[in-house]
């Protein structure tokens, strides 16, 4: 099972990586830090069901992910409603351009509608990767169901 969570979650990074570069033209660079995030993180996470099942988590200090929305979005600076939002949008962005990855045929899984908040320091889940936009950090995290 190990072997298959890694790659999934090899996959799930990618994937990101892609979604951050294409549609919000931020390069996302792996760095060794594990370090909880010291203010308010806008956690949105996704869970896919299929051949393989799982909840894809995505941590974005508030900051950055005004930072993300307002460019997204062409606007100035959007509400927290909108920034909620946009990182629920990254969230399904990032999961359906997996699943395109893992299956031509991506209809063979199930997206729940993405659910985000703002947390302090939340749990991470059993794989987690830590990325740096060069100015913040931004966490990846995937729970693979059994």
């Amino acid at each position: 099972m190990q072997i298959i969570t890694r790659q999934l979650f090899d996959a799930v990074v990618k994937a990101a990586t892609e979604v951050f570069e294409n549609m919000f033209f931020v390069a996302i660079d792996p760095v060794a830090d594990e370090t909880p995030f010291p203010q308010q993180v806008v956690h949105a996470h996704i869970r896919y069901a299929g051949p393989h099942s799982a909840t894809l988590h995505l941590y974005l200090p508030i900051d950055l992910a005004r930072q993300l929305a307002a460019d997204f979005l062409g606007e100035g600076a959007p509400d927290e409603q909108l920034v909620l939002d946009s990182c629920a949008e990254m969230a399904n962005m990032i999961a359906g351009r997996h699943l395109k990855s893992l299956s031509l045929d991506a209809r063979i899984y199930r997206l729940t509608i993405p659910q985000v908040a703002v947390e302090l320091a939340p749990a991470t889940g059993q794989e987690t990767r830590t990325f740096s936009t060069g100015s913040h950090l931004l966490r990846l995290a995937q729970d693979v169901d059994p």
